[in-house]
């Protein structure tokens, strides 16, 4: 995630990251599951142990894009987790290994296998 806002497209802006601080159980969770944070972000030095005075996350480009605790009431951008979609598009990130070679009707082999399996429990049942 660092490396990608550290590129010079995107604006040098502070980032909520969705994480706020549980003062009960004493610990930072994610506040759309309530799942404690597996890995936290914050930079080991400057940072006292128990400085939750504010209590929400925010990215800092000031830090290299480590986390900081910040009012929840402040204006900043944001960053979302949705789930991955497949276009079907090609992408440049992973490019084939081998464009000119192809493999021939391996998916369409395993997927008519499918459809024949499915018509034949069909016909067996009626």
């Amino acid at each position: 995630m660092r490396s990608l806002l550290k590129k010079p497209e995107a604006a040098l802006l502070e980032r909520w990251i969705g994480g706020i601080w549980d003062w009960q159980q004493h610990c930072w969770m994610w506040g759309e599951t309530g799942t404690p944070l597996k890995y936290q972000g914050f930079p080991r030095k400057g940072r006292r142990s128990g400085d939750n005075t504010w209590h929400c996350i925010a990215m800092d480009p000031t830090i290299a894009y480590r986390w900081k605790s910040a009012s929840c009431l402040e204006r900043k951008h944001y960053v979302c987790e949705t789930p991955l979609k497949n276009t079907g598009a090609k992408s440049a990130l992973y490019p084939r290994k081998n464009p000119k070679r192809r493999r021939k009707g391996k998916g369409r082999k395993g997927q008519k296998k499918e459809q024949n399996e499915i018509n034949n429990e069909t016909i067996e049942t009626t």
